[in-house]
């Protein structure tokens, strides 16, 4: 993949902000500003309902549900993302594109994408029942 952003969702779980950003040329905080609202029914929101992954190919019904802020900031009808949960508790989002080689997104990929997200999942509940 060519990016990547981890938002984490805000105490009062009304936004997803971003946390951390990459890219493929090895630049970090790519996207900085980017601030997504769960106020609003929109992909976003509905991914954020409960643990569920989504490749977003150019279909239509789901570039229309894709938030205006996702939009402007990424410029991307094609990619993965993921809801990250502890448990039942809403952690954040990862996301993943193809942004600077527009290279086909496989399958495959899409299959370790879902993997690495449920790696995240587990391990930070993993962390977060160690401190309790």
């Amino acid at each position: 993949m060519d990016r990547v952003f981890f938002a984490i969702l805000l105490p009062d779980k009304s936004t997803l902000k971003i946390r951390f950003s990459a890219d493929s040329h090895g630049n970090s905080n790519i996207i900085q500003h980017l601030s997504i609202s769960m106020k609003q029914r929109n992909l976003i929101s509905i991914l954020m309902s409960k643990p569920q992954n989504i490749f977003v190919n150019n279909q239509k019904k789901l570039v229309n549900l894709i938030p205006p802020e996702l939009k402007q900031h990424t410029k991307e009808t094609v990619f993965f993302s993921s809801s990250i949960y502890s448990g039942d508790q809403a952690i954040g989002m990862l996301y993943a594109d193809r942004y600077h080689s527009h290279h086909p997104i496989t399958e495959e990929e899409y299959k370790i994408f879902i993997k690495v997200c449920s790696l995240v999942s587990q391990n930070i509940y993993n962390l977060s029942n160690e401190k309790n």
